[in-house]
């Protein structure tokens, strides 16, 4: 499978032109709730917070914290980040019962 090149600019009324590489895909998230332009996010399930602690720690690394890995009212662990290579992740682990 191959991936099509980049569309070329079009016209578009007052804003002249506009190409995939203007449109930002960034990842926000404020009192719960999850603001981006991006089309899909990666998600990691662990058994345990240490699991996906670990796994935070490794994809942490040169990247951008959208929502800090820490308790949520549904899990014991949840975060959101976008790692080096621009692909955000949602992580959490498994709830107690």
């Amino acid at each position: 499978m191959s991936l099509p090149s980049s569309p070329r600019p079009r016209s578009v009324g007052p804003l002249k032109e506009i190409s995939w590489r203007s449109v930002s895909l960034r990842t926000t998230r404020e009192n719960g709730l999850t603001t981006t332009g991006e089309r899909f996010f990666l998600c990691a399930h662990g058994e345990t917070p240490d699991e996906v602690a670990a796994l935070w720690a490794r994809l942490a690394v040169g990247g951008t914290v959208v929502e800090a890995l820490g308790p949520a009212p549904w899990t014991p662990a949840f975060g959101m980040l976008t790692d080096r290579f621009g692909i955000t992740w949602i992580l959490d682990a498994t709830p107690e019962r």
